[in-house]
């Protein structure tokens, strides 16, 4: 999830800039090909979405055929029969069964607890009696890989709601900063750059408990420093 950030400022570099960004293309690759063999399916996912976003946003810009670059990394799937089966695994549900049995598990929670939940890091002892013996074995949940739903099981609808607001907040700022700024300026280059990191931390957080990670978190935060709007009269 630490390489979405950084993977979202050169995929605004491609889509953005004027001149062919050389230096913007060998951070995608770069950061693209770390991602897939990480081997970690959700940040997969969400690089695919952001890189469909920053060219959707963009095709007025005549950089369509930029995205066709980008996409080269993924030659790695077609080479490696262990990446090939990690790319399939994604839609197999016998595969997913625990992440299934774990978000299961957490509506449960947040049905006995919703308002306040069970408290921050509770998610995995709240669920014990819905683990089976290997789990158990393995260490047990320490969280629910979804963000989402581990948030309002620890924190309840409140905090969820909290949670959501702030992405809102992030959202609308870092949209109105893209909408303002001039095609290929430094302002829409960083505004973009936000909204993708932006789109990475909502979609990974499908699939992976980012908020219970505080370093992953703190690069995200950082990323946000950099690219929200620093006067108040453009956001």
């Amino acid at each position: 999830e630490t390489l979405l950030p950084i993977l979202s400022f050169g995929l605004a570099g491609l889509a953005q800039s004027v001149r062919f960004p050389t230096t913007d293309l060998g951070i995608v690759w770069l950061t693209g090909g770390a991602l897939i063999v990480s081997q970690s399916r959700g940040p997969w996912l969400a690089a695919v979405v952001m890189g469909c976003l920053a060219f959707a946003l963009n095709l007025r810009h005549g950089t369509w055929w930029r995205g066709v670059l980008i996409a080269l990394p993924t030659l790695f799937l077609v080479a490696s029969p262990a990446l090939r089966f990690r790319a399939h695994s994604i839609a197999d549900t016998q595969a997913n069964g625990e992440r299934l049995r774990m978000w299961q598990a957490g509506f449960k929670v947040i049905r006995a607890h919703p308002l306040l939940g069970v408290g921050p890091g509770n998610a995995g002892p709240a669920t014990v009696e819905m683990q089976n013996a290997l789990d158990r074995a393995d260490g047990g949940w320490t969280h629910l890989h979804n963000s989402y739903i581990n948030t309002a099981a620890e924190r309840g609808i409140a905090g969820l709601s909290a949670y959501l607001l702030l992405l809102g907040c992030f959202g609308t700022a870092l949209f109105r900063r893209w909408q303002r700024a001039a095609p290929g300026s430094f302002d829409g280059r960083q505004a973009l750059a936000g909204l993708l990191t932006l789109m990475g931390l909502v979609v990974c957080g499908m699939t992976e408990a980012t908020t219970n990670d505080t370093i992953v978190l703190m690069v995200y935060y950082v990323a946000f420093g950099l690219t929200l709007p620093r006067d108040r009269n453009v956001a």
